[in-house]
């Protein structure tokens, strides 16, 4: 997508946003033309009382000072509200597109990224999207505004100082904004990249932090922050050394300008062009109006980013799903069925070919192989988030294709390799499964986990960031429990004893095999231990199924 594609997609998001678009329009040109009418009407007023006229001669024009300044005022205030409102109606909108199309795409090739990368994507692109939105497009529209107003005044009154000041607005309207701009762009992006790398970085350290303690590759880590920190305090200096030098030839412009008008009206004074009580109204008419206009420069140098960030926000909302929802209603037999099922996984290359398997009450299916032969593609297609590259693949009557991921995974919940643990209390952790769950229920869903040293602490313990708390059994514990909770019709165990010695795995397997009755169990494990109750199997080798055991 093209910086205008992405424009016109954010203007047309703005104007969708809400209720009214036009009056946020109204408010910003009004507030930019009762600045220019004041600065007129003030000029016009100061040299008129200069001369002690009769008070009651001045009345009028101190009331439209009056009312020039307040309706400034007010017509400031509601467009920063409607801007605003407008502005978070529309991130909001945009922030939840954004997460759904990830969800979507998960867990593909699209959704497998890093987490700083999805950051530096999701949270500082729609961040630059609100400056455009807040602060970009008001200050847009308010110099043009002003620009039109104070032209068509200028005019009326004294046409060579019109001349000088569209000039004037030309070289602070045009050619400053494009000097900035080309001036920002390549270190802009220089700095965008070297955001992502130093996101990619702390990331690492933060989730990795334990490990690196312990080997040389910590000091490297740091001294490749402190390179990334030392060159992006030497963009940083370039584009403020940058926005200075604009800033300085801006306002020599205006002052220039301004210095121009103001002789010119000086001098038509003097030739009967241009009434005493009105040499003040087009110098006025220019300061104010240059005001406006200038901002236009700093906020053309941050605009080109902007605009890339909603391009690629906008090519992130165009991703195809990995496997689209259907429009099938939900199905009523839980019974899962392959037929010569191949999958892939970010590949080309099959990892799976010719797998065939039905898990109907009371089947425990035990998934072997080594690693990489895709049985964690298997646990995935299951949860209908990889579709089939070929064969068959059913809920009941119904293909998984047809049927919403949201209906499978109601039916079917999964305890995968790495439970996510949020950093809140162990209560918190364990209501993600079943929020309407008592205290009572979690604490027998701990036990039934193999985790009495946790329900003997309570729920109120945090598990702190990403379950640093707690060891990586206890996690995949936690992960058991909230199964236990959530209480599903068909059990995906992927790797559920890792970590765990063997007395304590054979115990949580065993409490799974008590609680789960008739409900199916598909267990992966490379623990043969794990698999002596199961009823039936499906051994993989070099991504091709081996055999298929009742």
């Amino acid at each position: 997508m093209t910086r205008r594609s992405a424009l016109v997609a954010l203007l047309r998001r703005l104007w969708n946003a809400g209720p009214h678009p036009r009056r946020t329009l109204v408010a910003s040109i009004t507030t930019a033309s009762c600045a220019v009418a004041l600065a007129a009407t003030a000029g016009w007023l100061i040299v008129r009382a200069s001369t002690r006229p009769a008070i009651l001669s001045l009345a009028i024009p101190m009331g439209l000072v009056q009312l020039f300044a307040i309706t400034r005022a007010v017509s400031r205030y509601l467009e920063r509200v409607l801007t605003h409102d407008r502005a978070l109606r529309m991130l909001g909108t945009l922030r939840v597109e954004t997460f759904a199309t990830l969800a979507r795409c998960i867990p593909g090739p699209r959704g497998r990224r890093s987490d700083a990368e999805l950051q530096a994507q999701v949270i500082d692109d729609v961040d630059a999207v609100e400056h455009v939105a807040i602060s970009t497009l008001p200050t847009v529209i308010a110099g043009v505004s002003a620009a039109l107003l104070s032209l068509a005044i200028a005019s009326s009154l004294l046409p060579a100082a019109a001349g000088i000041m569209a000039l004037a607005m030309l070289l602070l309207a045009l050619a400053a904004p494009v000097v900035a701009a080309r001036w920002s762009t390549q270190p802009a992006a220089g700095r965008i990249r070297l955001d992502r790398e130093r996101h990619e970085m702390l990331a690492t350290l933060v989730h990795s932090g334990a490990e690196l303690s312990t080997s040389p590759g910590l000091e490297a880590l740091l001294g490749a922050l402190d390179r990334n920190t030392a060159e992006r305090r030497r963009i940083d200096a370039t584009l403020a050394r940058r926005r200075g030098a604009l800033g300085a030839a801006t306002s020599a412009v205006s002052g220039l300008a301004v210095l121009a008008i103001s002789t010119l009206a000086v001098d038509a004074v003097h030739h009967g062009h241009l009434s005493r009580t009105t040499v003040a109204v087009v110098p006025l008419l220019a300061i104010a109006c240059f005001e406006l206009i200038s901002a236009l420069a700093p906020a053309a140098q941050t605009l080109s980013s902007d605009l890339e960030a909603m391009a690629r926000l906008e090519a992130t909302l165009d991703l195809p799903a990995t496997w689209p929802d259907g429009h099938t209603a939900p199905p009523r037999s839980t019974v899962i069925t392959a037929q010569n099922l191949t999958l892939c996984h970010d590949a080309a290359v099959p990892l799976i070919t010719g797998c065939s398997f039905t898990v109907d009450r009371g089947t425990r299916l035990s998934v072997t192989g080594p690693s990489g032969s895709g049985k964690s593609t298997l646990c995935d297609a299951l949860l209908r988030f990889v579709p089939p590259a070929a064969g068959t693949l059913t809920l009941g009557d119904a293909p998984f294709g047809d049927l919403d991921g949201s209906d499978v995974r109601t039916v079917v919940r999964a305890l995968d390799q790495e439970p996510h643990c949020f950093n809140a209390t162990l209560r918190a952790n364990l209501l993600l499964a079943a929020p309407d769950a008592s205290d009572a229920e979690c604490l027998v869903a701990l036990e039934r986990a193999q985790l009495h040293d946790l329900a003997r602490s309570g729920l109120d313990i945090a598990v702190g960031f990403g379950g640093e708390r707690l060891s990586g059994g206890e996690r995949r514990r936690l992960g058991l429990a909230r199964l236990f909770l959530a209480a599903p019709e068909v059990i995906v165990l992927d790797e559920p004893t890792e970590g765990l010695d063997d007395e304590t795995a054979t115990a949580a397997l065993c409490e799974v095999d008590r609680w789960s009755g008739d409900r199916p169990i598909v267990l992966v494990s490379h623990r043969a231990l794990d698999h002596a109750w199961a009823t039936a199997e499906v051994r993989f080798g070099s991504a091709v199924l081996a055999e298929n055991q009742p």
